[in-house]
C-alpha cells in the first residue's frame, strides 16, 4: 500500500515546469489511447490550453489525494474502533462485592483467580468438611445470635447450575456441611413442608428455592412468611438469551418426556411465539417481573444476585461463592469454607478448590456430554436480539431511576444494573459478529 507520506511529498515537490513536461510526455504517448492527441498537441502550442490541461492534471491529483486520504482515515478509524472495543471489554469485566460491582483493576493486590495454581486442588484435602449435624455447626457460629431460618432463593428457571439445580445443591451441602441444605419450596412430604422440617425443627435448610411469581404463591404469599425465613434473599438469574431456550428444554423434559435436545423447529416455534417479534416479548416481561417482584418485596432486602454465567467462570466463580459464603455466615448459617484465609496467595483456598470440584468440573462434564451428543446452539433472529438488548437497557434505566425503595433501603440495585448491562453487552457482541457494530 502506498504511504500517505510518500504521496504528499511527491505532490508538494511538483513545479509548473514538471507539469508542462509531464503533459508533453503524455502527448508523445498517444498510442495507448489514454490521452487525446489533439488536446495534447494544443497544450504544447496554446498557452491557454496549457493552463487548462494543467488544471485538469492537478484536479485529478487532488481527487486521487482525497480518495487516498479518505482510505487512510477509514483504516485508522477501524483500527481505533478495535482498540476501543478491546479496551472496553477488558475494563468492563466486573467483580461482585458486598457493595455492588468493582472493577477488577481496583484491587491489584488480590491474585486473580484465573492466575492461581489450580493443580494444587488435586492434592489439597478438602474432604475434612464431612457432613456434620447442623446443631454442632450452629453452635460454632458466633456472628449471628438470633433465630436462624432458611433464606429465600427466588431462581428464574434454569438459573442455578445443574439439572434442577443439582450442582448448586451439592456445592451448598459441601460448603455448609448440611445434607439437604438446598431445599425447594414446592417439595413437601410428611416430614417437610415449605423448606422446614416438621419433626425436627433444628434440621434447618439453608436456602429455599422458589419461582414465584412464575408459579404464583399466594396462600400464603412469601411476604407474609417473614417469621419463618431470613430477612435477606438471594436472587438467581440468567441472561435471557440462554435462559429462554434452557427453560423451554427443561419444560419439554419435565412435562413432555422429551429425551435429548428438543428439535430445532420446536425451538424456533417456541421462540417466535414467546420471545417475541421484535417489538414485544412475553418471556422477557415475565423475566423482568420475576426480578422486580422480589426486588420490591417487603420486608426482605436483596443480599446479592447469583448470575448463572458467573458460576463457571474462572475469574468470577470464586468471587461469587466467597460472597455467598459471607452472606450465609452473617445470617447465622454454618460455613465450613468461607474463602477468607489465604485469599491473596497464588494457591487456591479450600473454598475455591471446593468450587472447582463441585461446580466448575461438574459443569464442564455436563457441557462435554452435550457436545458429544451433538447439541446445537439455539439461535435468534437479529431483530429479536436487538429487541432483547434494548429491553435490557431500558430495564437498567428503570432500576437506576428508582435505585432505592420508598423506605430508603438499598436493594442491591448497583449490582443488578451492572448485571443487566453485562447481559445487554453480551447480546450486542453476538450481533456484531454477524452484522458489525449496532446502536441502541
Amino acid at each position: 500500500m502506498v504511504s500517505c507520506g510518500r504521496f504528499e511529498q511527491r505532490a508538494q515537490s511538483m513545479t509548473w515546469d514538471d507539469v508542462y513536461l509531464m503533459i508533453r510526455k503524455r502527448t508523445k504517448n498517444t498510442s495507448d489511447g489514454n490521452v487525446d492527441a489533439s488536446n495534447a498537441s494544443n497544450a504544447n502550442d496554446d498557452p491557454h490550453e496549457f493552463r487548462k490541461q494543467t488544471v485538469v492534471v492537478w484536479w485529478r491529483r487532488l481527487s486521487h489525494g482525497k480518495l487516498f486520504l479518505m482510505s487512510c482515515l477509514v483504516s485508522f478509524s477501524g483500527w481505533l474502533l478495535v482498540v476501543l472495543l478491546s479496551s472496553y471489554t477488558t475494563s468492563s469485566t466486573i467483580r461482585g462485592s458486598s457493595s455492588g460491582v468493582v472493577l477488577m483493576s481496583e484491587n491489584p493486590s488480590v491474585v486473580v483467580a484465573s492466575e492461581k495454581n489450580w493443580s494444587q486442588c488435586t492434592t489439597r484435602n478438602t474432604e475434612h468438611g464431612a457432613l456434620m449435624t447442623s446443631n454442632a455447626l450452629l453452635n460454632n457460629n458466633t456472628e449471628h445470635s438470633g433465630k436462624v431460618e432458611p433464606l429465600w432463593l427466588p431462581a428464574y428457571p434454569t438459573s442455578l447450575p445443574g439439572k434442577n439445580g443439582g450442582i448448586y445443591s451439592d456445592f451448598l451441602s459441601r460448603v455448609t456441611g448440611i445434607d439437604n441444605a438446598a431445599r425447594n419450596y414446592y417439595r413437601s412430604s410428611k416430614t417437610l413442608k415449605r423448606c422446614h422440617s416438621l419433626n425436627n425443627p433444628s434440621n434447618i435448610g439453608v436456602t429455599c428455592e422458589i419461582v414465584h411469581p412464575i408459579v404464583p404463591c399466594e396462600r400464603p404469599h412469601p411476604s407474609s412468611q417473614s417469621d419463618n425465613f431470613g430477612g435477606v434473599i438471594l436472587v438467581a438469574l440468567r441472561n435471557p438469551l440462554t435462559a429462554f431456550p434452557a427453560y423451554h428444554q427443561e419444560k419439554a423434559e419435565k412435562y413432555h418426556n422429551v429425551k435429548g435436545q428438543v428439535e430445532v423447529k420446536d425451538w424456533v416455534s417456541f421462540r417466535d411465539r414467546y420471545v417475541g417479534n421484535g417489538t414485544h416479548s412475553p418471556l422477557f416481561e415475565e423475566w423482568k417481573h420475576f426480578i422486580m417482584e422480589w426486588r420490591n418485596m417487603d420486608p426482605y432486602v436483596v443480599a446479592m444476585y447469583l448470575p448463572f454465567e458467573r458460576w463457571f467462570d474462572f475469574g468470577e466463580g470464586p468471587i461469587l461463592v466467597k460472597r455467598l459464603a459471607g452472606v450465609l455466615k452473617r445470617e447465622g448459617h454454618p460455613v465450613i469454607y468461607d474463602g477468607v484465609s489465604d485469599d491473596n496467595t497464588s494457591e487456591p483456598n479450600d473454598l475455591e478448590c471446593t468450587w472447582l470440584k463441585q461446580v466448575r468440573e461438574a459443569i464442564n462434564a455436563e457441557d462435554t456430554r452435550r457436545a458429544t451428543e451433538g447439541w446445537y446452539t439455539p439461535e435468534y433472529r437479529p431483530e429479536q436480539k436487538q429487541m432483547l438488548a434494548t429491553m435490557l437497557e431500558t430495564f437498567a434505566e428503570e432500576v437506576a431511576s428508582h435505585a432505592k425503595g420508598d423506605d430508603g433501603v438499598p436493594r442491591g440495585d448497583d449490582e443488578l444494573i451492572g448485571i443487566l448491562h453485562e447481559y445487554k453487552d453480551s447480546i450486542l457482541r453476538s450481533i456484531w459478529k454477524l452484522t458489525g457494530p449496532v446502536q441502541l
